[in-house]
């Protein structure tokens, strides 16, 4: 399974590293209006999210319009020795970010910032693939798995992803944790594939 993941996983990267600029503005502009639009997004205070990199759906412009609602924005910090992410709330996206592990700019870690997990009531995961029955493949390290099993269940994880991300089924594993939403400028998945055989 994990040799069959590494390969959507080379596979899927290789088509985002060959998005035009042009095309990722325009469907990160499509895709972040379609976030905008949802019920439970709008009405969400306290949304936890990342902070996009290498041809990754566009969140910058989404990040600092919830800022300018009020919303508290929290995003991750990856720590390396535990594996674990952190988030921390933001409020100048110029001043509170630094460029940390892995090249992805992460927030300035400061106690007084730091929100737990419990209190999200939305989070924005990123990924590399996604499939029609809400399942994700990550980057390969696991720190988004780990985050999310020991999230509440009351938590939203919505996925942004470009349509080609999207595929009829990918392997999973038990450590796997499914989204409740995956958007992507043509479409949105809401609920797990009819044909699922895992539900």
């Amino acid at each position: 399974m994990d040799n069959e993941k590494s390969e959507i996983r080379k596979m899927i990267l290789q088509k985002r590293k060959l998005l035009q600029a042009k095309e990722m503005k325009e469907y990160s502009e499509i895709i972040c209006s379609r976030l905008k639009e949802n019920t439970a997004f709008s009405r969400a205070n306290i949304v936890f999210a990342y902070v996009d990199t290498k041809n990754e759906v566009s969140t910058s412009k989404l990040l600092q319009d919830s800022i300018n609602q009020g919303k508290t924005v929290c995003l991750p910090l990856s720590i390396e020795d535990s594996m674990e992410l952190k988030f921390y709330r933001v409020f100048d996206l110029d001043k509170d970010l630094k460029k940390g592990n892995y090249g992805i700019f992460e927030p300035v870690p400061n106690p007084e910032r730091l929100v737990l997990q419990e209190k999200a009531e939305l989070i924005i995961v990123p990924g590399v693939a996604f499939d029609l029955s809400l399942n994700r493949i990550g980057y390969g390290k696991g720190y988004y798995d780990s985050f999310l099993a020991k999230a509440p269940e009351s938590m939203l994880k919505i996925a942004l992803a470009y349509d080609f991300q999207l595929l009829e089924s990918i392997p999973t594993g038990d450590n796997d944790i499914k989204m409740d939403m995956i958007i992507t400028e043509k479409r949105i998945i809401t609920h797990p594939y009819p044909n699922d055989p895992k539900d």
